[in-house]
């Protein structure tokens, strides 16, 4: 009777454990859709110069951070109580590191609001189409990479995790010809100065996203495999 009510008791334990893991992963998950969402909103606000959407992108920082404290909150607790296994302690482990990168990219897309702010006033010169054509490429690229690490961690298959990093979104030498093109533009018209200033910083704000994307798909790989892919080809 003893070792059944032991049994049981274990069993109790091992569901309860279960339960708050499953919700500290509800929660990754959440966040990872509330930083879309996000990043929705600073594009609507690049193609579309709605400085409501780009403030509204940057007040979402704050809650970014929160949802951030709440993960490590409820993982220093579930550690606290329980002896996790190998594969729960990955699982904790990784999901603090995916909400530590997404505040980081929160808070960049929140520069990156900033910018678009300081782009479309008047009083900088409003820039032109042929300006805003890369970082709006770039800005889809990254749209794609968040959708689909977004389904990836929902799913928790690496799969598309793999193939995010193997097509080298926003690349090295995509950035230099954005680059190149904010030169070539100052140069036919000068009044486009200030604002192609503007832009290449937010070219280099959306390098920086990009490579927390790729971070987040490392991470989320060695979550769901156990392969640790940081430091290879």
């Amino acid at each position: 009777m003893t070792l059944n009510m032991n049994e049981l008791t274990k069993s109790h334990i091992f569901q309860n454990f279960d339960h708050e893991l499953a919700g500290i992963h509800s929660l990754a998950v959440e966040m990872m859709n509330f930083v879309l969402h996000q990043w929705e909103m600073t594009i609507d606000a690049l193609d579309d110069a709605n400085l409501e959407s780009a403030l509204n992108a940057f007040a979402m920082t704050n809650d970014v951070r929160e949802y951030e404290d709440e993960i490590y909150q409820a993982i220093l607790k579930l550690l606290a109580k329980e002896n996790p296994v190998a594969s729960d302690l990955r699982m904790m482990l990784s999901v603090m590191k995916v909400s530590v990168t997404m505040k980081y990219m929160a808070e960049e897309v929140a520069e990156i609001a900033k910018l678009i702010v300081v782009l479309y006033e008047p009083r900088n010169g409003s820039p032109t189409a042929q300006l805003t054509n890369d970082v709006i490429k770039l800005s889809q690229d990254i749209l794609h990479m968040l959708n689909e690490l977004v389904w990836v961690m929902v799913n928790l298959q690496a799969n598309p995790a793999y193939m995010l990093l193997q097509h080298n979104y926003v690349s090295g030498s995509e950035v230099q010809e954005a680059v190149k093109h904010q030169i070539a533009f100052v140069t036919q018209d000068r009044r486009q100065m200030r604002p192609a200033l503007t832009t290449l910083q937010i070219v280099h704000s959306m390098e920086t996203c990009a490579k927390h994307c790729k971070n987040l798909a490392e991470y989320c790989v060695f979550m769901i495999e156990g392969n640790d892919i940081r430091h290879t080809n």
